[in-house]
């Protein structure tokens, strides 16, 4: 990749902190494959029970005038109090 403003080169600590992560994932590979396997399934379990269980949508109230808004409404829109 070229080096430019928004992209400047990795500096010796980048490369190291890369390094290390290199390591650590080297060590730890059987467990860290495990356990995104285990989140996989748990994401699918949760998806699978929220399809067979849907939410249920929350009631929602809508409040609309015919004709010019009552002086309360009005005086509350522009910020004071009823």
């Amino acid at each position: 990749m070229a080096e430019d403003e928004t992209h400047p080169a990795p500096g010796a600590e980048d490369l190291n902190a890369l390094d290390a992560l290199h390591v650590y994932y080297d060590a730890n590979r059987q467990r860290l494959a495990e356990e995104y396997a285990k989140r996989e399934a748990e994401n699918a379990a949760r998806a699978q029970w929220l399809k067979e269980h849907p939410p249920i949508p929350k009631d929602t109230i809508i409040n609309y005038w015919i004709g010019p808004k009552p002086a309360i409404s009005a005086k509350i829109s522009k910020g004071g109090q009823p």
